[in-house]
């Protein structure tokens, strides 16, 4: 309402007032609206945070919060949540909030059959929302109208629990003082809500699947980002994990002794002494509960000076009596976070959605496409948001889904089923934007969004790991259940708690007549008293022990059992159970029996039959050494005439070349062409013959270690693009399907390889032509061995099949009348010869028409850094404090080795710096720019061999005086000797034991 008085002439009251109305109804409505939302929206975000990384018995107590704080927000009466029992076919109230006033209804609610509420339960199946406005409405003596009254209840509203598309209960609130119609951002609140709830649920499932595979994966805790530390009731620390490398750049050791100032900034440190006092305020009034926790964020300094954000939650700690012992704390680098909060804020206000913070990815669709995402979506996809805006669905998932529907079609099928439903839920394949293939737990929610009714809120869960943990439970189960050997696990006391089924089958004893009996049961008498003493001796005392048993089966037959028996430690190293592994090896015995009665027969007739091979052996050994003779005398004459011939050659293509500088006519400059063509054919053949001779020879030097293929294949790609593009040929390499593949192989030799195989491909293809590199992971073969295939693919001619077997043969040019191309046909014999000498194989498929596919297969294998750490030799090495500063050298081209050697320095001697270059060349240089206390040198590197380092080394005066040691997968005495003998100190050969390489740093470092 708006007034204005009018006066007349000097009068000093008005004559009369103008009043005008306006109907503010709408806008009172809308801020009112506006301030629910706002408000809704900001503790629901609250809410979704407490649950990140809440331990699982403080679920329930949290749960019971946001039914409170949810309940008190909206005005309701009472806020709950039913379970179902499926098995049972009932379902009970599991938590209830009720506002000051109300009766508590939860003790009464308990196992209900479901039947009674068919109407009810019917609705919550189809993942569909029950609204009541108006219980008196419902029809008279109607179930759900009776079950409602019965408590009182005018007005009730509640949404199902869907979990992967099944009802496992559902949430509600009910009106018990006055009738309400339930709004739609009352609606939303329980939908949002009950996804929270199935997403804690699946966390609290899988956290408990983890806890029970705890010993397993303890490395994993080692390795995590986060920092987890302990205090004295003083809150004096008392324990830090070694996490604290990564966050603040310290070890434990050395952060004991830096000062609060040179950590943190002032405000921070004021923060901490301010928390200090909070808490030891709690603990001198006595007023310190179980629940208590604390929280701080702020910022501190890293060991390099950088500047990072922190957050730290503390909590008391207890023992396993219950008394409390200290403190808990975990700390977490949230600079990330930080960055994201503060850009956050000066977004635009639609970005500050109630889903931005989720813990899980939110997405919002609209016309089948994403229109709005939050932080959570953007790491799981490991793309920016700009990445995902804009896309649909389909556009970042394979083409077919693991079902074998089409992507596309399965998108359009969810969006209408979503529409028509309400919500759906299901599992999905989405491509991460490096192309890795993610599991997607996706519930689908039709809303309304900026006044349109036609969106779909989208919750993503990353269910990847949870499913591969899942799948090796499952694997690790099928593995016992079906082993054909017995296992057996008893308690202290030695009575049976658990056996496989192969176990029943040996004995002929069934689960009933086993489980909880001792296994002496099965004794027979013929094993001593001894030898269960000497057993029991050692299993008590931590040991394992294996011996053979003489066993009794419930039938009475007597058997043979080869047994292993185990200590089971829990986590505090006490023994907890007894762990044995046992197999029948009765035939094995009556086979042996046998054997031993063969023999007594037979050692006459052996002695007469060795004399008769002794002889043999003596003409073969002789044909033998003879045979070598021979072909050693062929490859030195090749060698010998391959090395004289490359003489002259280099002054025919020298004045050749200078020929071809000069003034000639057509005709002169013709046939300077075809000499220097011909003279670098010839000279490839020499060379080739050069590498055939010295294999055969035995001279090659094969040095073997993890070698990373895929930055092998790239090298190879760099180097070949040049002439593929000059042939008109298109060069790739495939994605690899699994993560980065290392094979045990000389990392120089298998470029050579590469190169042969990828030149050849390059040369006998087509224009417009193509050529792929691959590597893939085969199946595992009958030697043991994991082989990994790389493959060089081409677009080109073929090769017919009757030509395939001579193709690897040398000076065999398959087709060579039929092409003007040039080649030696010793590039693939040298591929052979190479391949078997690191213990490898190859291959070639090829059709006419279509091209080719050269492969060769080595052993797999990982990097060794990899390696140290599942053997858990990094922190078996001498973990003492020492003092030792100064330099080491390290000349390698293998970076496994170098990043293994980093982390062995950091871990065990801090003080050390580690200087790394790859080529040999430039090692006399930083030799003397640094003068290191030590040079590590490996032999095998890209531009030079180590031996001519060394010398080139020892021949400075500057650097002659620096101790050397060699570091290399060559293995063979002739090769030691020749590097010690040349001044190398020592000689250590990969895989090399972490505590002897330390050792001999401390020689050097005193």
């Amino acid at each position: 309402m708006n007034a204005e008085p009018e006066f007349k002439g000097s009068e000093s009251k008005p004559y009369q007032v103008f009043i005008s109305f306006t109907d503010i109804t709408d806008q009172i409505n809308s801020e009112k609206e506006l301030r629910f939302q706002t408000g809704l929206q900001y503790l629901l975000t609250k809410i979704s945070k407490t649950y990140i990384n809440l331990p699982i018995e403080q679920l329930d107590s949290a749960i019971n919060n946001s039914l409170a704080e949810l309940g008190e927000f909206i005005g309701a009466d009472r806020f709950y949540i039913f379970h179902y029992n499926r098995k049972q076919n009932t379902f009970s109230n599991t938590h209830e909030w009720c506002a000051k006033g109300i009766s508590q209804q939860i003790h009464l609610l308990q196992n209900l059959p479901i039947n009674d509420l068919k109407e009810w339960a019917a609705l919550m199946d189809l993942g569909k929302t029950l609204h009541v406005p108006d219980v008196s409405e419902l029809p008279k003596g109607n179930g759900l109208r009776i079950f409602l009254e019965q408590q009182e209840i005018k007005s009730v509203i509640s949404v199902p629990i869907m979990e992967n598309g099944i009802c496992s209960g559902f949430i509600g609130l009910d009106a018990v003082r006055n009738k309400h119609v339930f709004s739609e951002p009352e609606q939303m609140l329980l939908t949002v809500f009950a996804e929270m709830l199935v997403n804690v649920k699946s966390r609290s499932r899988t956290l408990e699947l983890l806890q029970k595979s705890e010993t397993k994966y303890r490395e994993i805790t080692e390795n995590m980002s986060d920092m987890v530390w302990t205090t004295d009731m003083n809150l004096q620390p008392n324990f830090c994990s070694s996490s604290i490398v990564k966050i603040f750049g310290y070890h434990p050791a050395e952060f004991e002794k830096v000062p609060l100032t040179k950590l943190y900034p002032p405000e921070t440190i004021e923060k901490i002494h301010q928390l200090q006092e909070n808490i030891q305020q709690k603990i001198d009034q006595g007023s310190l509960s179980p629940n208590d926790q604390w929280n701080i964020e702020g910022e501190a300094f890293k060991k390099s000076g950088t500047r990072f954000w922190f957050s730290t939650n503390i909590h008391p700690h207890h023992n396993d009596e219950g008394q409390m012992i200290g403190f808990i704390a975990l700390t977490r680098d949230i600079t990330e976070q930080k960055l994201a909060e503060l850009a956050l804020r000066g977004s635009e206000k639609r970005y500050k959605t109630l889903f931005y913070d989720s813990p899980d990815g939110y997405l919002i669709v609209k016309n089948g496409i994403f229109i709005e995402c939050n932080k959570a979506a953007e790491l799981i996809l490991g793309g920016s948001r700009s990445m995902i805006l804009g896309k649909r669905p389909e556009e970042i998932s394979p083409e077919i889904q693991p079902n074998g529907q089409k992507s596309e079609e399965l998108v359009h099928y969810v969006i209408s089923e979503t529409f028509e439903k309400g919500n759906t839920s299901f599992e999905w394949v989405h491509n991460r934007f490096d192309g890795t293939p993610i599991l997607i737990q996706v519930n689908l929610t039709s809303i309304e969004y900026e006044g349109d009714n036609q969106v779909i809120l989208t919750t993503w869960r990353d269910i990847t790991v949870q499913r591969k943990t899942e799948e090796q439970v499952r694997k690790l189960s099928r593995a016992v259940e079906q082993s054909p050997v017995s296992i057996v696990i008893t308690n202290l006391d030695g009575n049976i708690e658990y056996a496989n089924p192969n176990t029943f089958r040996t004995t002929g004893y069934t689960p009933e007549e086993l489980i909880g009996k001792n296994p002496r049961v099965l004794k027979s008498g013929e094993t001593s008293p001894e030898e269960y003493t000497n057993l029991w001796d050692n299993i008590t005392e931590g040991k394992q022990w294996k011996g053979t048993f003489h066993n009794v089966k419930k039938s009475g037959e007597l058997y043979w059992e080869q047994s292993t028996i185990s200590p089971i430690f829990n986590d505090r190293g006490t023994i907890t159970h007894f762990l044995a592994i046992k197999e029948d090896i009765t035939e094995r015995k009556r086979i042996e029996q046998e054997i031993k009665d063969l023999n007594q027969n037979l050692e006459e007739k052996i002695m007469m039959r060795t004399a008769e091979l002794e002889r043999s052996n003596t003409a073969l050994e002789k044909a033998r050494m003879e045979a070598e003779k021979a072909n050693l005398a062929k490859s030195d004459f090749l060698s010998r005439m391959s090395h004289e011939l490359r003489t002259p050659m280099n002054s025919i293509l020298g004045f050749a070349q200078l020929l071809e500088m000069g003034e000639l006519s057509v005709t002169q400059k013709k046939a300077v062409n075809h000499i220097l063509r011909s003279g670098k054919h010839l000279l490839d053949l020499i060379n080739e013959v050069l590498d055939i001779s010295r294999i055969e020879a035995g001279r090659v030097s094969i040095s073997v270690e993890p070698v990373e293929i895929n930055s092998i294949l790239r090298e190879i790609s760099d180097t070949l693009s040049p002439a593929a593009a000059a042939a008109g040929v298109t060069i790739e390499i495939m994605p690899a399907a699994t993560d980065p593949l290392y094979v045990r192989a000389d990392c120089q030799r298998l470029k050579q390889i590469l190169l042969n195989l990828a030149n050849n491909a390059i040369k006998y293809n087509q224009p417009g032509g193509w050529v792929q590199l691959k590597q893939e992971l085969r199946p595992q073969n009958e030697k043991g061995i994991v082989p990994v295939r790389i493959s060089v693919s081409d677009g080109g001619k073929g090769i017919a099949e009757e030509d395939i077997r001579k193709i690897f043969t040398p000076f065999e040019r398959v087709g060579a009348e039929k092409t003007v191309i040039e080649g030696t046909g010793l590039g693939l014999a040298v591929v052979k010869q190479l391949t078997a000498l690191m213990g490898g194989e190859q291959g070639v498929e090829s059709e006419i028409g279509k091209g080719s596919n050269f492969w060769i297969e080595l052993p797999r294998t990982i990097k060794e850094l990899d390696r140290v750490q599942q053997n858990g030799d990094l922190q078996n090495g001498q973990q003492k404090e020492v003092a030792q500063k100064g330099y080491i050298l390290y000349i390698e081209d293998n970076v496994s080795n170098i990043e293994l050697v980093e982390q062995i320095i950091a871990a065990n001697r801090p003080g050390i710096s580690l200087i790394t270059n790859m080529f040999g060349k430039q090692a006399v240089q930083l030799a003397k720019q640094h003068q290191p206390k030590l040079i590590l040198l490996d032999l095998n590197l890209p531009d030079m061999h180590g031996s001519d380092v060394l010398e080139q080394l020892k021949q400075d005066e500057a650097t002659s005086g620096i101790p050397v040691v060699i570091i290399s997968a060559d293995a063979m005495p002739k090769q030691l000797t020749a590097m010690l003998k040349a001044g190398a100190k020592n000689y250590l050969t990969k895989p090399f034991d972490i505590s002897e390489f330390i050792n001999i740093l401390d020689t050097y470092f005193k």
